[in-house]
């Protein structure tokens, strides 16, 4: 082989080796988002159902009533 055609050989497999790469980081970083929302999805979602369906509580009121009133 010529020192040409070897230079455009390697200019070829740099250039598909970059697609490999860029696609494969591509998937990678997709996967990693999708399996992190699926962790964390259920229990955002939870967390919104149990708030959303949570009675209000009814706040107690205490007073201070006098021993000696007779009532």
């Amino acid at each position: 082989m010529k020192p040409k055609t070897i230079k455009k050989e390697m200019k070829n497999l740099n250039i598909v080796l970059e697609k490999i790469a860029r696609i494969t980081l591509g998937s990678v970083m997709f996967i990693s988002t999708l399996l992190a929302s699926l962790i964390v999805m259920p229990f955002y979602l939870a967390t919104l159902v149990i708030t959303k369906f949570q009675k209000p509580k009814k706040e107690m009121i205490y007073v201070k009533v006098p021993a000696n009133r007779s009532w």
